[in-house]
């Protein structure tokens, strides 16, 4: 319901301000958490998840230099694949996408700790794939190390970037 109520007030700000790249920014983080929690409860998030996308486009409209928008498109992109992975689907096209849009990030802002975190986790996610097609995920699976490990040295406080380089490491 606090959600809900959060998303009506983004939205409402959102339409009468077109300009205002924080209320599609707050229409983009309301929805993405909406697909998430429609993800964890195992139903269908791609409505929500296309919805943050396409205000998070709104909001890079008018402001195309916002690191953090690109941080969070590129997470809901990921989000996606995800989704589509657990439905037996191909997510190579969105893990794509949020690479590129995580890369985007890095280049407004380098050594954003967690456009790095959120990049190595999309490379993991790319090199596993790659390795169970049989493919070789030599690059992908250094990036992603290389990602994770940038991202621990640039904050060792976030929640999960180190327990994350560490994974990728064993993992991979």
């Amino acid at each position: 319901a606090d959600l809900e109520a959060a998303l009506e007030a983004a939205e409402k700000a959102a339409s009468m301000e077109d300009w205002n790249a924080r209320a599609h920014n707050a229409v983009g983080a309301a929805r993405h958490a909406m697909g998430d929690v429609r993800r964890g409860r195992k139903e269908d998030p791609a409505g929500d998840y296309q919805a943050a996308l396409l205000a998070y486009q709104a909001a890079l409209r008018w402001n195309p230099k916002d690191a953090d928008t690109w941080v969070a498109a590129g997470i809901v992109y990921h989000g996606a694949a995800k989704w589509i992975e657990s439905r037996g689907g191909d997510p190579a096209p969105s893990l794509e996408k949020a690479r590129e849009a995580l890369q985007r990030a890095l280049t407004l802002r380098p050594g954003d700790a967690n456009a790095l975190e959120s990049l190595g986790e999309v490379l993991r996610d790319r090199a596993k794939g790659e390795a169970s097609r049989g493919e070789d995920s030599t690059d992908a699976r250094e990036a992603a190390i290389r990602a994770l490990e940038q991202a621990y040295r640039a904050n060792p406080h976030l929640s999960s970037s180190g327990a994350q380089w560490v994974s990728a490491l064993v993992e991979l």
